[in-house]
């Protein structure tokens, strides 16, 4: 009989330990945390940068995390919030991601407001474990940062001359509409 209660405290003990690791929580749980983080990130760009979260294209699977609109471009944000010890976990699966999500913004854009601009897509590690080496070189296209780097890579590009208040204000509108989020 004692036996049985070694075994049960080895098992509560073990459970624990997974909570304070998360590895336990369903992807969508750790993924919703991560997207918070970014959130907070996003928060403290100033007021002349837009955001919208949670967008979702009519017609198209899945939705974008995050739309930064703002004098520097439209950024296009995809959050990953994984447990691994390793950014290169998926690594091309998140980068096609990242990309096909600037695209539907690029053609949302295009198709509602008639404006050809350039959409910048960001992939960004919101576990501050994971060392990102990055930066400020795009891979394949696209922006891979830790969550320390993301305000940086959006505030420091140069401006866009056809990206006025008046622009970002009529794209922050329109992209509102579809997402399920206003920031």
């Amino acid at each position: 009989m004692t036996y049985w209660w070694v075994i049960i405290a080895d098992l509560v003990v073990l459970f624990m330990f997974s909570w304070v690791k998360n590895d336990w929580l369903p992807s969508w749980v750790k993924g919703s945390e991560g997207e918070e983080k970014v959130l907070d990130e996003l928060k403290k760009l100033p007021k002349e940068f837009l955001h919208v979260a949670d967008f979702y294209a009519p017609g198209q699977y899945g939705n974008v995390d995050f739309v930064v609109i703002g004098p520097t471009g439209i950024f296009a944000i995809e959050a990953k919030n994984t447990s691994k010890k390793s950014f290169d976990y998926n690594f091309e699966k998140y980068l096609r991601e990242s990309k096909r999500e600037a695209v539907i913004i690029g053609k949302f854009v295009k198709d509602n407001l008639q404006e050809d601009i350039w959409v910048i897509p960001i992939l960004v590690y919101t576990n501050r474990k994971i060392k990102v080496h990055y930066g400020e070189h795009p891979q394949d296209g696209v922006f891979v940062v830790g969550i320390s780097w993301l305000n940086k890579i959006i505030q420091d590009r140069p401006i866009d001359p056809h990206l006025t208040p008046e622009v970002c204000e009529k794209l922050n509108l329109e992209l509102n509409k579809q997402g399920s989020d206003f920031v």
